[in-house]
């Protein structure tokens, strides 16, 4: 762009002064493809050059800003124009009402202002048509063409946000407010902490990703401060104590802070980032803290924990995914975050810095403390840069052992998080991990740690040692499984470095065929622990000595300890049960289980027929036994056996009604239990006794000793039976959880199967869709889908059972859904598994072995049965089955097979009814998923409340203990001895006791007592 000077002006030597003389012409960009010549008469202000480019576009919306501009300069409406020829560069005329919908922007407070991604994206579609006409405007690349690809927030705030929120609602609003529909849809989920440095087209795939990683449905909204705030007005954004700004407001209300890292890390050197990483460190029980970055064109996640649809594996594969994933982080970053120093953070201003660093030191102090000049240093600083290294260095090790990497500063750093009190970690596939390295690793652990669990599946490993292991551990979870590891005598010395704290265990030893010994009885029986599981198989050259003292002694642990939550699966181990029945003699028994077509149950036979037989009015299979007749009934039952739909109904709500009242039960007592002292518990609940007894025995005439007695059992006896219910719920589920673990643990190897969460389809899992996304097209209605199925039947059930003869599986015969509960529309409509068949497998290598069968029989388009969706439910920890399921497309009907396996569909079958009614109930026996929550893991730091909100708990407390202590003494006055009262005449006069009842001492405690229960209560005396 052209200069000139005002003398030269004056002089009427300005160039261009006779061009400006006979009018003004120029092209005027509207997108990089399209523009629009203008052309007037004398001079030309930008407001005639925009009013005569919207003369032309009638038909173009301009209900919002409109920006002219050429190169990096903006025009005002009164500023005089160039003609091109003069200035240089295009007119560029940036229409901004293709961002929003006309009408008066909403009001959303800023900490409300999340940004959804398709706001984003079609913010990037707008760039995208106008980046060749705008031009940077700072640095290097100030007056250099912008691109799609580089362009930041730094532009975008320059060309879009700012000019396109200027005026609106008087002094301008956030560009969340302009573009939002409505308010609830942008309240925020999730934090975004960066340095508006990288380009928003990878920003946006870094979003991307997490959404996906985080399994977050619909339109999650992120909290983004260059979107949310008013560009505007910024001061409002930044009031003096940063704990009162809009960052930190938006933080409280998110689950979680993601950072996004640049090429150069930048965040580690912004003082705002490093605020916004130290909110998250200090609030780490409630918030998670995830690291996005890209490498190429490729985002990549770091997650605080497991997340999304690893957080749903079992915790085997969960834990391996993850690992997976965060492998292939870029590793320079990961060098980056283990130097972040939050206290050498730049500001752009400094009171800003100083305010930050004060606020992170003292969370409490006042604003005029907070303009003081900072510490240097401080605790606060250090336990923030601590967290945050761990946090890079734990996500780091798997892709450091798997490539043979130096590990030594990722431990440094590990070891040096004196406030980490986790650490799971799956190295499974890492063949560089060797004795060494696990030496190293136990080393470098926090002494301060108390959960521990380590995956080791085919790893280096031949020996395990312990030198240095820290001795606070509540939790410890080792797993091992592959062919290197020949002796484990480590972990003996390992659970008596751990063995005065040690509470919960679990050892895993699976496939292991080189390991000789295991001598871990005698350090068993010196722990006291509260849940032990231990699993043995594969293990031939373990002696079977050994395997059953290992038992012994478990069973020995926990006579001594009745309490005790186990779980054993030792192969070769007996019972003294077991061992007595080896020396019985045997009978033999015919097998009478292994079912093939033509040997099937009377109905079975009956739904064998052809087309021409099937009776077209009558679709439904009878739901008695083994009836053989069809019916028309949607009740599940014939005409001859009609009335047992109702016998079921009513037995279905009887068994529904005892379930919900069993979990009644055992919820009040369970929040009873949660009662911090047994003392005050005892203490309220006879207290009320008394008042029971007396209330029934006046209103029924019984007597107070009969009713006494009557209750008192039935208080005993209901506690008695909550409880063992209760033990009974959570060892059918832990023992559920540990048996579908230990059916994948065989075969956790090193090969194609290991990089898919499935290990039984492997990645022929990613070639089709889910079970879940397939529907039946086919048909229209319910019973034309069960008339199909029928029709199906014949060939579907010979084509799955040349499979089953093949594998040497244990096949059912195929059979149509059937019961009442199945024929509700609302779950068979467009199901596909009204025709099924089930086959039972032997273990895992067996359903592999069964499903690469399938595989080979139905694979290809051209089939008349193919396959057309799978599930592994058994990869699922929440499956509502443990199966697995192949959808087959038999002549355009859709049929389900389903691979089972015995053991674990038998202990399913336990937790039917109360488990699946659980609603949250049960609490994990233990770390569920591969990790605790965030309140068990890590230090809850409650902030302290406020004064205001202290003072009226006192009030009410005081309140409350003045009541109960004038109720206390009314009753104890009322109904007591004439004698009290004549020894108390000051207190019976200050009470206002007139119609006293001269009754006993007893009574007038027994009535008392529950007021002075209360009396404790709000005193804060419960430490009874």
């Amino acid at each position: 762009m052209l200069h000139t000077t005002a003398s030269e002006i004056r002089c009427g030597a300005m160039p261009g002064a006779e061009s400006r003389a006979s009018g003004f012409a120029a092209a005027v960009r509207l997108s990089f493809s399209n523009t629009v010549d203008v052309a007037m008469e004398g001079t030309a202000t930008a407001s005639d050059v925009i009013g005569a480019v919207k003369a032309k576009l009638p038909g173009e919306l301009w209900h919002g800003n409109v920006l002219l501009s050429r190169g990096t300069r903006k025009f005002t409406d009164t500023d005089e124009m160039l003609p091109q020829r003069e200035a240089g560069n295009e007119l560029a005329l940036t229409n901004y009402s293709r961002l929003h919908s006309a009408g008066t922007p909403l009001q959303i407070p800023t900490e409300l202002g999340g940004i959804t991604i398709p706001q984003i994206q079609a913010l990037l579609a707008f760039m995208q048509g106008m980046v060749q006409c705008w031009f940077g405007t700072f640095g290097a690349e100030c007056g250099q063409p912008l691109s799609f690809e580089c362009f930041n927030l730094y532009h975008a705030d320059y060309w879009i946000l700012r000019p396109a929120t200027a005026g609106a609602g008087g002094r301008g609003c956030s560009y969340v407010e302009l573009v939002a529909e409505s308010t609830e849809a942008q309240r925020p989920t999730w934090f975004v902490s960066h340095a508006w440095k990288e380009p928003i087209v990878l920003f946006l795939r870094c979003l991307l990703r997490h959404a996906a990683v985080r399994d977050l449905r619909g339109d999650p909204a992120y909290w983004v401060c260059a979107y949310a705030n008013n560009q505007h007005a910024l001061g409002d954004a930044i009031p003096r104590d940063p704990r009162k700004s809009s960052f930190y407001l938006a933080m409280m209300l998110c689950r979680g802070v993601l950072l996004v890292l640049d090429a150069a890390a930048t965040p580690f050197q912004r003082i705002w980032c490093c605020f916004e990483e130290a909110i998250a460190v200090e609030n780490s029980a409630k918030l998670f803290l995830d690291v996005a970055a890209t490498s190429g064109d490729v985002a990549h996640i770091l997650t605080d924990g497991l997340a999304g649809k690893e957080a749903k594996l079992l915790p085997l594969l969960g834990l391996l995914a993850k690992s997976r994933r965060e492998e292939l982080f870029p590793a320079n970053l990961l060098e980056h975050g283990l130097g972040v120093r939050i206290e050498i953070a730049e500001a752009t201003r400094e009171e800003d810095k100083t305010r930050i660093l004060n606020s992170i030191a003292c969370p409490r102090a006042g604003t005029q403390a907070l303009d003081e000049a900072p510490n240097g240093e401080h605790d606060n600083y250090g336990t923030v840069n601590r967290a945050l290294r761990s946090h890079f260095a734990l996500s780091s090790l798997y892709a450091c052992y798997a490539q043979d990497a130096d590990p030594t500063n990722f431990l440094s750093a590990l070891r040096a998080d004196a406030a980490r009190l986790s650490v799971q970690l799956s190295l499974t596939g890492c063949k560089h991990f060797r004795d060494a390295q696990m030496r190293a690793l136990l080393a470098h652990l926090p002494r301060t740690l108390l959960c521990l669990r380590l995956d080791l599946g085919h790893t280096g490993l031949q020996t395990i040692a312990v030198d240095g292991f820290c001795c606070q551990l509540r939790t410890l979870q080792l797993r091992f499984s592959g062919a290197s590891l020949r002796e484990a005598g480590g972990i003996a010395s390992l659970l008596g470095t751990a063995q005065a704290s040690l509470l919960h265990l679990e050892l895993w030893f699976a496939a292991l065929p080189m390991l000789e010994e295991l001598s871990l009885s005698e350090a068993l029986l010196k722990l006291r622990l509260e849940e032990l599981s231990l699993h043995v198989q594969g293990c031939p050259k373990v002696s079977q000595s050994s395997k059953q003292a290992l038992h012994d002694a478990a069973r020995k642990l926990q006579s001594r300890d009745t309490d005790l939550q186990m779980w054993l699966c030792i192969e070769d181990a007996a019972t003294w049960i077991q061992q007595l029945r080896r020396l019985l003699p045997k009978h033999e028994k015919p097998l009478d289980g292994l079912r093939f077509q033509g040997t099937g149950s009377e109905k079975g036979q009956s739904t064998r027929k052809t087309e021409s037989e099937i009776d077209q009015d009558l679709p439904f299979p009878c739901s008695h036994g083994r009836c053989p007749r069809f019916h028309a009934n949607l009740n599940g039952y014939c005409d001859e056996h009609f009335f047992c739909s109702l016998r079921r109904s009513v037995f279905n709500t009887l068994q529904e009604a005892r379930r919900w009242s069993e979990l009644a039960l055992i919820f009040f007592v369970q929040a009873a239990a949660d009662i911090e002292s047994k003392g005050l518990l005892l203490l309220i609940l006879l207290s009320l006794y008394p008042v029971l007894v007396f209330g029934v025995a006046n209103e029924s005439g019984f007597s107070v000793s009969s009713l006494s007695t009557l209750f008192l059992a039935l208080l005993v006896a209901t506690f008695a039976f909550a409880s063992f219910r209760f033990d009974q719920m959570q060892r059918a589920a832990r023992e559920f959880s540990l048996s579908s673990e230990a059916f994948y643990s065989k075969v956790l190897e090193d090969d194609g199967h290991l990089s898919h969460t499935s290990l039984v389809f492997g990645v022929a899992g990613d070639k089709y869709p889910s079970v879940d996304q397939v529907r039946q097209e086919t048909v229209s209605d319910l019973k034309s889908s069960f008339l199909s199925a029928r029709q199906h039947l014949p060939n579907f059930e010979s084509a799955v059972r040349e499979v089953v003869r093949a594998v040497d599986a244990e096949g059912m015969e195929a059979h149509l859904k059937c019961g009442d509960e199945a024929l509700l529309a609302s779950e068979c409509q467009g199901a596909v598994d009204i025709l099924q068949y089930e086959i039972y497998c032997k273990d895992i290598l067996h359903m592999r072995q069964t499903w690469n069968e399938l595989s080979r029989a139905f694979q290809g388009e051209e089939q008349p049965i193919r396959i057309v969706a799978l599930r592994d439910g058994f990869a699922e920890e929440d499956s509502k089955r443990r199966c697995c399921e192949v959808v087959l497309c038999v002549e355009g009907y859709f049929a389900t097979v389903l691979l089972l396996e015995r053991s674990l569909d038998s202990a399913e079958r336990k937790l039917v009814g109360l488990y699946r009614m659980n609603f949250g109930l049960l609490v994990e026996p233990r770390p569920g998923r591969g990790q605790e929550s965030k309140q068990e893991t890590k230090v809850k730091r409650s902030p302290r409340p406020s004064l205001w909100l202290t003072i009226i708990l006192g009030l009410v407390r005081a309140t409350a203990l003045l009541c109960s202590g004038y109720f206390a003494s009314q009753y104890f006055l009322r109904y007591g001895p004439p004698e009290l009262r004549e020894r108390l005449p000051g207190l019976g006069a200050l009470l206002k006791i007139e119609d006293a009842e001269d009754r006993s001492w007893f009574l007038a405690t027994s009535l008392a007592l529950p007021y002075a229960a209360l009396v404790l209560v709000f005193s804060n005396l419960s430490t009874l």
